[in-house]
């Protein structure tokens, strides 16, 4: 559902999905690689937790640079 999703904002936002996927995906797999063997089902949530935080970061750092929006969810616009 994510493409079809992008693609109600525009043609620009589809074109990022992929590596965004991929991104987060090996970002993910890593962490789990790294943290599971010591923390167990834990280090599985906090991979993933880490992995969604990267990747929400990432996504508002292109749109600010690429649209120019400069609004957070929270408190005041930069």
């Amino acid at each position: 559902m994510g493409k079809p999703l992008l693609w109600l904002f525009g043609p620009q936002f589809v074109v990022g999905y992929d590596i965004m996927f991929v991104l987060a995906f090996v970002m993910n797999v890593t962490l789990c690689i790294a943290l599971v063997p010591r923390f167990g089902g834990h280090g599985a949530a906090a991979a993933t937790s880490i992995s969604l935080v990267f990747e929400t970061v990432l996504l508002f750092w292109i749109v600010r640079w690429r649209l120019g929006l400069h609004v957070l969810a929270f408190g005041k616009p930069d």
